[in-house]
């Protein structure tokens, strides 16, 4: 939820304030702020995204919240075609506050409140998230995490969609485990393979996104009985706007039965994704420079 009293001109620094104007606080996270405003020189909307040193995390754990911050901005300058729409320039430390600015994405929920008929690729969706998911797990080794309206975002100059906000429901295995490699090693491996219920909560996503409303999920997902429950699941695939193939993984990926949905490899190889390669692209070398001229 957005806090009532934030003023926008008391969050932004000098600088941002000379350079762009009517700033509007369009997402609050767990630990960072996201506002839109509109820049002097080119009249274009901008999202500034915000350190917020007054969240909770940050004021019990400052050096972690600094640390997803800067993470997360770094995964958003791996996705493609980041050079063409992020402002290192505009980067900068004030205090304890960090300022990244980029074109404009919002959160789904956002934009589904926001417009009368949003209209998204589902399949690119899926695809975009199912990247999301092994990145996070393989490289973050994070132990749960959900995907919903509030923390999915969509970059609109390039067509993307992400994960955001990443303290808020995801911890990285280390952080909580003590003792041998092998106890790590194992919680590692069960991470691996016990994700059933990531996958469903990105099929669930997809059917929102796809036009199914939200009353009619929670009552999709309460019903108790297999029969029942396959009939509806049959019943909302048909209403929601999509491609015969889109409905086939979302079937598989909202299966009751945990063991038997589609799995992360599966779902890696449909959308050819095991054979990338991620090159870092031009907007990480930019951005890097950039980190070490202000640290400096």
């Amino acid at each position: 939820m957005l806090p009532v009293t934030t003023d926008p001109l008391e969050i932004m620094s000098e600088s941002l304030k000379n350079s762009h104007t009517e700033f509007k606080l369009i997402t609050q996270t767990s630990y960072y702020q996201v506002y839109q405003a509109r820049s002097l020189s080119s009249e274009e909307i901008h999202t500034i995204r915000v350190l917020d040193p007054s969240s909770e995390l940050a004021k019990t754990n400052f050096n972690l919240a600094a640390t997803l911050f800067f993470q997360e901005i770094l995964r958003f300058c791996q996705l493609p075609d980041t050079n063409q729409v992020i402002f290192p320039e505009l980067f900068e430390f004030q205090g304890n506050k960090i300022f990244f600015v980029s074109k404009p994405y919002y959160s789904l929920i956002h934009e589904m409140t926001n417009s009368k008929e949003p209209k998204h690729d589902i399949n690119r969706l899926l695809k975009d998230l199912v990247e999301e998911m092994e990145y996070l797990l393989k490289h973050k080794k994070f132990e749960k995490f959900s995907f919903d309206c509030q923390r999915v975002f969509h970059l609109k100059d390039v067509d993307k969609f992400f994960l955001g906000d990443w303290a808020s429901n995801t911890l990285p295995a280390n952080t909580s485990v003590s003792g041998p490699d092998s106890k790590t090693t194992e919680i590692k491996d069960c991470i691996k393979s016990d994700i059933s219920a990531e996958i469903y909560s990105l099929g669930c996503l997809a059917l929102s996104v796809g036009g199914f409303k939200q009353k009619e999920l929670e009552s999709l997902m309460a019903i108790e009985s297999l029969q029942d429950y396959n009939s509806a699941l049959e019943g909302a695939l048909k209403s929601i706007k999509g491609d015969r193939n889109v409905k086939i993984f979302l079937r598989k990926m909202l299966d009751k039965e945990p063991n038997q949905r589609i799995t992360l490899d599966e779902l890696i190889k449909e959308f050819g994704l095991e054979t990338k390669k991620v090159e870092p692209p031009e907007s990480i070398s930019l951005f890097s420079k950039l980190l070490l001229t202000n640290v400096n």
